[in-house]
């Protein structure tokens, strides 16, 4: 890696990270007296800012990394996603229709989805979306035990 290439890769997480956070902070804090409004403030400049960070990476990663690397990187791979855990996602999503029925299920199918991703040697992908049926099902398992029980007790 060339000089340029290296200072660019060390220079711009610094810079994006640390520096422009705390300049967007004092900048904040010194012209706008409202505490809330602060918030608001440093809030949409920080969204700005993410957007302009976003758009400076896929600008300064061709110019970082090699056309080789790109072009591996780009290949298609023999990878299919596994359909189990797009279910897991799917009835973890509606599974709050379904009052926890639904999620149960997915629960299920994003542990079996997970097994088969990890026994098959790279042939199927879809970790994440397993993963994320699995989170989504508990959490609105978890809200559907927790109103229950405030029902059962009287408290709705």
């Amino acid at each position: 890696m060339s000089k340029a290439k290296y200072t660019l890769a060390i220079c711009f997480p610094i810079v994006s990270y640390i520096i422009v956070p705390i300049a967007l902070f004092i900048v904040t804090i010194v012209y706008i007296k409202s505490f809330w409004l602060c918030v608001l403030v440093l809030s949409v400049l920080w969204g700005l800012w993410g957007f302009i960070r976003f758009f400076l990476a896929g600008v300064l990663w061709p110019i970082l990394s090699d056309e080789e690397q790109l072009q591996e990187d780009f290949q298609p791979k023999n990878m299919v996603t596994n359909k189990l855990a797009i279910a897991s996602l799917v009835l973890g999503i509606c599974g709050y229709f379904t009052l926890g029925l639904g999620n149960i299920v997915g629960l299920v199918l994003g542990f079996v989805a997970l097994s088969e991703i990890k026994n098959s040697n790279g042939q199927l992908s879809g970790r994440g979306l397993a993963i994320s049926g699995i989170i989504i099902s508990i959490i609105v398992l978890c809200i559907f035990a927790i109103l229950f029980f405030l029902g059962f007790f009287g408290v709705l």
